[in-house]
């Protein structure tokens, strides 16, 4: 993901500006899983989510800003996440 596109993303989670350190992280886990398969991830996410529902207030907050990211993405990456967040709200 190119930094404009980061920048833009970030600002429309607004309170969740991130550091260069968070910057660097996020385009890390981007090259991570870009050749990642579909199974592949969604074994990734079924960690996170175990991780992500030890905080509720935190869940809430992410779900809201993961919530956000539609209005950046294509039609096919927008049917993609809404897949992923039906998995992590389930």
């Amino acid at each position: 993901m190119d930094k404009k596109k980061m920048q833009a993303m970030m600002k429309a989670m607004k309170n969740a500006q991130p550091d260069d350190d968070q910057m660097e992280m996020l385009n890390d886990l981007s090259d991570k899983y870009k050749d990642k398969s579909e199974e592949e991830i969604m074994k990734e996410l079924k960690k996170v989510k175990n991780s992500m529902m030890k905080n509720t207030n935190k869940y809430k907050k992410q779900m809201k800003a993961i919530e956000e990211l539609k209005g950046f993405l294509d039609d096919e990456q927008r049917k993609k996440l809404e897949k992923v967040m039906k998995y992590l709200k389930d």
